[in-house]
């Protein structure tokens, strides 16, 4: 372990949270069609064409609360998968791989699970006030649905492109 790891260590862990965010931004692949869609008080869910360094690619989503990404819906087309907490199994020095694999890049199917499941990593969040923070169910129920339609249209739109240079 490295010194700069060891001082980590002893820090208070809201100091090493806020370490953690700075040296790993979440935003760290090509990002287009962004949309915002406002989820009540502390809470937006963005909604995005993803791209990956190795060049995958497909429609991703984050819910973001208290300005913290507490679940990452990445639909790639090899190998789709959910992030949940992220900042937090970087606080932890989660070493192992912290995906949940999908089954599929069915945009139905992620948005199924999230909706019937939005509060479970909000309820062990290394943040009390993000385990503390109250959704508001009707404006969450209207920004999931507005997320599931941008993101429906961008596999749509996106997969059509890909066809049309492809012939």
């Amino acid at each position: 372990m490295g010194w700069r790891r060891v001082i980590e260590s002893k820090l208070p862990f809201a100091a090493r949270r806020e370490i953690v965010r700075r040296r790993h931004p979440t935003r760290v692949f090509d990002l287009v069609d962004l949309n915002v869609h406002d989820a009540g008080p502390g809470v937006v869910i963005e909604t995005y064409w993803l791209t990956t360094p190795t060049g995958e690619c497909g429609p991703a989503l984050s819910l973001r609360v208290l300005d913290e990404e507490c679940w990452r819906i990445d639909l790639l087309s090899t190998r789709p998968h959910l992030h949940l907490n992220l900042i937090d199994n970087r606080v932890r020095r989660s070493h192992h791989d912290n995906r949940i694999q999908l089954p599929s890049d069915n945009v139905a199917d992620a948005i199924t699970l999230l909706r019937g499941n939005v509060p479970a990593p909000l309820s062990i969040n290394g943040r009390q006030a993000i385990r503390n923070h109250v959704l508001d169910e009707a404006a969450l129920g209207r920004a999931i649905d507005a997320a599931e339609a941008h993101m429906l249209e961008l596999q749509r739109s996106r997969t059509q492109a890909t066809r049309a240079t492809n012939v």
